[in-house]
C-alpha cells in the first residue's frame, strides 16, 4: 500500500500546481540502508526529467517481473528525499517555520538554523541530480524565506558548491549576494561548526564574485532598503529559454 510522506515543519501553505495520482506505484530505495518510499508514478514524473527517463517503457520492460518498479538511489539521504517527496505531494512551497520561540536568539537556535540551511542545500543538490528545475526554484525560495525569518545566511556552502559542480548555479549567485549585502544589513553568517567555513575555504573565484557585486552596488549608489532577494526572489530562479524570451518580451 502506498503512503504519503508525513508532513514536515519545512512546509507551509502556498499551493502551486495540482497533482493527478495515476499510474503504478514506484519504490525508491534510499541510501546504503535502503530506506523505502512508495511513490505514485505520476508524482515522480511531474517535474523530474531523471524520473521520467527512468520510467520509460524500454527501461520498465527490463523490470517486468517485479511487483512494482524499484529505483535504487544508494548515495542519497533519507531526510532530503523525504522532503522532496513532501514537496511533490503537498502542492506547497518549501519554507521553514521556526520551532523555537520568536525571541530565542541563543546559540542552539542559530545552530538549528545552520542545520536547516544544510538540509535545504541537500535538497537543492538532489533536485539538480534528478533534473527538477521546479524543485530547485522552490528550494531557492525556501532559502530566501529562511534567511528573512532567521536574519542569518549560510556561510559554509561555497566550497560545497564547487565540489558539487554548482559554481554556475543560481544558488551560487544568491550566496555571493548575501556576502556582498550582509555588511549593511541586520543579517549574520552562520555555520554548523564554529567559524564560518567559507571564510577560510571558499575558492578565490567566490570572493572575486563577492567583490564584483560589492563594487557594483556601491558604484551605482544602490542603497535600497531591500536586498535583491527580497525585491524579487525569481531573480535567482533557473529558467528555460522560453521563460527568458517571455520575460524579455514583457520588459
Amino acid at each position: 500500500m502506498d503512503q504519503r510522506p508525513v508532513q514536515s515543519p519545512l512546509l507551509t501553505n502556498n499551493p502551486h500546481n495540482g497533482i493527478i495520482l495515476t499510474g503504478g506505484v514506484i519504490q525508491l530505495l534510499i541510501g546504503p540502508e535502503k530506506h523505502s518510499f512508495l511513490v505514485h508514478e505520476s508524482v515522480l514524473r511531474k517535474s523530474s526529467t531523471f524520473f521520467r527517463n527512468r520510467l520509460k517503457e524500454e527501461w520498465r520492460r527490463k523490470k517486468a517481473n517485479k511487483p512494482h518498479e524499484i529505483i535504487n538511489l544508494p548515495h542519497e539521504k533519507k531526510d532530503v528525499v523525504e522532503l522532496y517527496l513532501q514537496w511533490l505531494y503537498s502542492e506547497q512551497s518549501i519554507h521553514y517555520i521556526r520551532t523555537s520561540p520568536a525571541d530565542d536568539r541563543r546559540d542552539p537556535s542559530r545552530l538549528h538554523d545552520a542545520r536547516e540551511f544544510r538540509l535545504l542545500y541537500g535538497l537543492y543538490c538532489f533536485a539538480n541530480m534528478v533534473q527538477d528545475r521546479h524543485a530547485k526554484n522552490a528550494t531557492i525560495k525556501g532559502f530566501i524565506d529562511r534567511i528573512i525569518i532567521s536574519k542569518s545566511f549560510p556561510s559554509d556552502l561555497a566550497e560545497s558548491l564547487v565540489t558539487d559542480g554548482l559554481e554556475s548555479s543560481p544558488l551560487w549567485r544568491l550566496l555571493v549576494d548575501m556576502y556582498a549585502y550582509f555588511g549593511s544589513r541586520d543579517c549574520v553568517p552562520i555555520a554548523t561548526h564554529g567559524q564560518p567555513r567559507d571564510w577560510n575555504h571558499a575558492p578565490v573565484q567566490f570572493w572575486k564574485d563577492v567583490l564584483e557585486v560589492t563594487w557594483k552596488m556601491h558604484a551605482s549608489c544602490n542603497h535600497s532598503q531591500y536586498c535583491p532577494w527580497e525585491e524579487d526572489p525569481k531573480w535567482y530562479y533557473e529558467r528555460t529559454e522560453d521563460d527568458q524570451v517571455a520575460s524579455s518580451g514583457r520588459g
